[in-house]
């Protein structure tokens, strides 16, 4: 079953998941192209982009492993990537997945 939220209640629910988007923002925040939306007066377009960026990171353990999927062709990627997440969730034993 798919359930729709909010990034913000995801933010206040799950502090792992609230920790990394921060950091992925602090990774991506650039002065200068703040700078170019300031000179087009659009700075809070900007910043909706970065509503993370403040918050504190937590520090935790993790496990990290880079998977790939041995298939080139675009028209049926999706179904064959989708299919073997099923996989891996299952063997696993996932009962959630979250997708930002």
């Amino acid at each position: 079953m798919t359930t729709l939220t909010t990034r913000n209640e995801i933010v206040k629910t799950k502090r792992i998941i609230g920790s990394e988007l921060t950091k992925m923002q602090k990774a991506f925040y650039d002065e200068e192209m703040l700078q170019y939306y300031k000179d087009d007066n659009e700075e809070h377009l900007y910043w909706e982009k970065f509503d993370c960026i403040k918050n504190e990171e937590t520090d935790y353990s993790t496990f990290n492993k880079i998977i790939g999927l041995d298939h080139s062709d675009i028209d049926t990627f999706t179904n064959k990537l989708t299919g073997k997440l099923t996989e891996l969730f299952k063997s696993i034993n996932a009962t959630d997945f979250i997708m930002l």
